[in-house]
């Protein structure tokens, strides 16, 4: 299931990607299989010393596939299951792209999307 937090931006799970998702795709995990023609891989966490970290870097090459994908028609940015990678992807987007702190931002999205767990902590500078 897909659930769109802002208009055209949507956060969810591969089975989103698998009921047929009408817009482009951006998938965050480390490895996409499979992938659908519409759909672009955009890693968001980078293997580190202490496991896998997301870095500002990582975030706004996500954010830069979302703005992209938006400009032509909605986004759906996905995930294994929906809960982890994708919403902090999402989160960052509304932090960075629209003004909103952290913290407000991941309620939206968790008020949009109930399976989003916070994971701040694994953003690194």
């Amino acid at each position: 299931m897909a659930d769109e937090v802002v208009p055209g931006v949507f956060v969810g799970g591969l089975e989103a990607v698998q009921a047929g998702f009408d817009g482009s795709i951006i998938c965050v995990l480390e490895a996409c299989g499979g992938q659908p023609p519409n759909e672009q891989h955009v890693p968001v966490l980078m293997p580190g010393p202490e496991g896998a970290k997301a870095t500002p870097e990582t975030l706004e090459s996500v954010c830069q596939a979302i703005d992209e994908a938006l400009a032509v028609g909605p986004v759906l940015v996905h995930c294994g299951g929906g809960v982890e990678r994708s919403p902090l992807s999402v989160a960052w987007w509304l932090h960075s792209r629209r003004g909103m702190a952290l913290p407000d931002a991941y309620q939206l999205v968790a008020l949009k999307h109930p399976p989003t767990q916070d994971r701040t902590f694994w953003i690194t500078p």
